[in-house]
């Protein structure tokens, strides 16, 4: 007798042949049925590649033994990759690693800025695993954004309410010191516990020795929810890190606002060089706004603009941090080679470093910068002069 294979289905709880009978195909069932314990299952996966359709995949598999699979090609695959079927542009594609992919979904997740996002896996992984471009973690990024969005639907807030709440809590709750309510403008709310306000007078005013002085950080976060937060955080010179060996950063008063403009800020540095720089018995003393007294923040004009009307003799410093982070993604968009880019970040690094007995980087650093930067990567000196040596020199004169 002659084996053939069938077409074997399930229907009605039935193990079913395929039949045709007047021109019509049937199921029978198969006579003796046979028991569950006697059937092998086998399962089949097939494809075929989007850039060339004649190149195609079968993948065979037992159900009870799914880790072990049988993989067929059919065909001659393309000599040169071509753009998959969803490519958007004609060129080469290479599909990004997804564990690169599940990384970075993770980061964005967190509230993390595309930008670092992006650049943090660059400088992280090799050439094989990276993110295309910037423009894909942007992509991701509204991924993730909309995702959220869509977990929050039912559980809408009404923003009046929260304000009102907010206001009511002014009185009775210990960290809501402040609500500003001005017509055309749009809600500031300013936070802070005494302990807090106590430590930065500890460690921020220009009556604190020297030694023991702190500079003031100021940073805007995003993506928190309907409103901005700019956080005040300082160095609490009375302890030291055990791992570090240096003074841990504390979290000072709080900002929530709506927008970013120089006036909101303004309102922020006033209530604060009112707090701060009060006496003992609340008159008003001006201990915040003196040259020894220093903030630090990244390039903000609006930040920037309202410490110079509010603490007018105070010093500036541009965050060490985000010039690293500007000049990284600047040589990154560029295509400038990892090795180099390496290079150029450590000989910037090497003009913020701060001695223990001057407090200040030295000029020959920056001229060392300079030169460096001229040798190997001429084309990016006019961009360094502009936006990254203004900056330093900047810091070492404040310090």
């Amino acid at each position: 007798m002659q084996a053939r294979l069938r077409t074997v289905r399930v229907q009605n709880g039935e193990y079913c042949i395929k039949k045709r009978e007047n021109k019509n195909i049937v199921w029978n069932a198969i006579v003796p049925a046979p028991q569950p314990q006697d059937v092998v299952v086998l399962r089949a996966y097939y494809t075929s590649l989007k850039g060339c359709p004649t190149y195609k995949k079968r993948i065979t598999w037992l159900e009870n033994k799914p880790h072990v699979a049988l993989v067929e090609y059919q065909g001659e695959p393309p000599e040169e990759r071509m753009p998959h079927g969803n490519a958007k542009k004609d060129g080469e594609y290479v599909r990004t690693h997804p564990k690169v992919m599940d990384s970075m979904r993770v980061a964005l997740e967190h509230n993390e800025r595309p930008g670092q996002v992006y650049e943090d896996h660059v400088i992280a992984s090799n050439s094989f695993e990276v993110p295309r471009d910037e423009k894909q973690v942007r992509s991701l990024g509204s991924q993730v954004r909309a995702k959220k969005a869509k977990d929050v639907v039912g559980r809408k807030c009404n923003l009046a309410d929260d304000l009102l709440s907010v206001i009511n809590g002014v009185q009775d709750h210990e960290f809501i010191q402040s609500v500003t309510l001005c017509k055309g403008k749009s809600p500031v709310i300013i936070g802070y516990l005494a302990d807090q306000l106590n430590d930065m007078k500890r460690f921020c005013r220009n009556d604190t020795p020297s030694s023991l002085r702190s500079v003031i950080g100021i940073d805007r976060t995003f993506n928190l929810g309907p409103c901005f937060v700019t956080t005040l955080v300082y160095k609490n010179t009375a302890l030291v890190r055990k791992e570090s060996n240096d003074h841990p950063v504390f979290l000072g008063p709080v900002m929530l606002h709506f927008d970013a403009k120089t006036d909101t800020y303004v309102t922020f540095f006033s209530h604060l060089s009112s707090v701060l720089g009060a006496a003992a018995n609340d008159v008003h003393t001006e201990l915040l706004d003196d040259a020894t007294t220093v903030f630090g923040s990244d390039e903000e004009k609006a930040i920037v603009n309202a410490i110079k009307q509010v603490f007018h003799q105070s010093g500036h410093m541009f965050c060490t941090r985000h010039i690293l982070e500007n000049v990284q993604r600047h040589l990154a968009d560029r295509g400038v080679d990892v090795q180099l880019r390496q290079q150029i970040v450590q000989q910037v690094k090497l003009c913020t470093d701060v001695t223990a007995d001057t407090s200040m980087v030295s000029d020959d650093a920056i001229q060392r910068l300079l030169d460096f930067i001229r040798q190997r990567a001429p084309e990016h000196v006019d961009y360094f002069q502009k936006h990254v040596v203004g900056k330093l020199n900047n810091n070492m004169q404040v310090r």
